[in-house]
């Protein structure tokens, strides 16, 4: 809430009889404000806030039943403030909303938070940069001691300053029921002009450029987005990267689309340098230009509601796969929606031309021993027994390599 400050006493000025000179009026004023000052924002240590609903019903906010969970106190807090409150117990703290109803940041216990009465309603805003931590602020116990010692927060700017860790890192404060503290989580490294937005767990969203790149880049809007910082690292041998990273406390690290574990880049003018999980002839020299690369152990396009899934390009659609390339489906069509002409089956095919093959060699064989009798005397057909020969051994000779027509790679039922 709102809160004054006093500067003392001050004497109060006399104007002497008659018209007063501006100098006068400005130095009657000046005094008055200088007694005191005002203050419309307070700073409040977040003593507990209500997310679930055990959360609501352990804090009997509940509806006029006694029983619904009453869901409009879902990320309200109860924050004492670090002034005008220093004396009230928690269970008399009022609760407090989050100012904005879309974009909401919700608090660890132990952190500090921007307050604002409107209305007659008590409102949070922005978290207090307490120990410059994405992960956790968490120092609890200021807003009892603000008062009682000089400025209060040493003990937190000695934190972050030297990294040593506080009671919620030490275990001795939970900041939550089941949030841990991870102080190697960072921040993302800022280029000019940045818009960062990074989320307590190792995930962000950067809405930058890559002017560092030079003057060719002048033009080079993108958007990255990463969830899991640097989660891959031991397995590409980058695990001494995350030890520098890890030893300087607080230190900036920069997404790595190989080594983060889920990546979306969106990219109009800069090369990323993704490794490709599977050998290609067709994949590009380089990823640069405008593109939108998506990264992770698994990517599922998934649709529903008897709808489809569409892929179009202007050129070529390639997929290339370290193990298979499955296809499942009632019906495949290919080269067009309408395909009605059927695909043979290899195995199927090759036993029917093994058996019309044996039966070439048997009628081979039969005309290579063809005979008539003429008045006793038995003479050869020679005009068909060397053509039935080689029909038998033209026959033998496909059967026995018949098996190589079967594709090694491409299968179906």
């Amino acid at each position: 809430m709102s809160y004054k400050i006093s500067k003392g006493t001050v004497d109060p000025p006399t104007i002497q009889d008659g018209l007063p000179t501006l100098s006068q009026v400005n130095t009657f004023v000046r005094n008055f404000i200088q007694a005191e000052e005002f203050y419309e924002l307070e700073a409040a240590e977040v003593i507990d806030i209500a997310l679930t609903d055990d959360d609501l019903t352990e804090n009997n906010l509940l509806l006029a039943d006694k029983v619904t969970p009453d869901y409009r106190y879902v990320g309200a807090i109860k924050a004492r403030y670090l002034v005008s409150e220093t004396d009230i117990e928690d269970g008399e703290l009022d609760w407090s909303f989050p100012l904005d109803p879309n974009v909401q940041d919700f608090p660890l216990k132990g952190e500090y938070v921007i307050c604002v009465h409107y209305l007659g309603k008590c409102f949070y805003t922005q978290k207090l940069n307490l120990l410059n931590s994405v992960n956790s602020n968490s120092f609890e116990g200021l807003s009892s001691l603000y008062l009682q010692r000089d400025i209060s927060v040493s003990d937190a700017e000695e934190v972050s300053e030297t990294g040593i860790p506080n009671r919620a890192t030490e275990g001795l404060f939970d900041p939550g029921d089941y949030f841990k503290t991870n102080n190697n989580i960072r921040r993302l490294r800022a280029e000019e002009g940045d818009i960062i937005y990074n989320g307590r767990f190792g995930n962000s969203i950067r809405l930058g450029s890559n002017q560092s790149s030079g003057d060719d880049y002048e033009i080079s809007p993108n958007i990255l987005f990463r969830a899991g910082q640097l989660l891959d690292a031991s397995k590409l041998g980058e695990g001494e990267t995350v030890e520098d990273i890890n030893s300087v406390y607080a230190k900036p690290v920069e997404e790595d689309i190989n080594a983060d574990g889920s990546s979306l880049y969106l990219t109009t003018n800069e090369t990323v340098d993704l490794t490709p999980a599977a050998e290609s002839q067709t994949a590009p020299h380089e990823f640069s230009g405008r593109q939108i690369i998506l990264n992770s152990d698994r990517i599922i396009f998934n649709s529903k509601n008897d709808n489809d899934i569409h892929a179009f390009s202007s050129r070529n659609i390639n997929l290339s796969a370290a193990q298979r390339i499955n296809f499942e489906s009632p019906i495949i069509n290919l080269g067009d929606r309408f395909a009605s002409e059927p695909v043979l089956k290899g195995n199927m095919t090759v036993e029917v031309l093994e058996d019309i093959l044996d039966a070439l060699n048997m009628l081979g064989k039969s005309l290579h021993g063809a005979h008539y009798n003429n008045a006793g005397n038995v003479q050869g057909l020679a005009m068909i027994q060397r053509p039935g020969a080689t029909l038998a051994e033209k026959a033998r000779e496909i059967k026995n390599g018949i098996n190589k027509v079967k594709s090694t790679q491409v299968f179906t039922i």
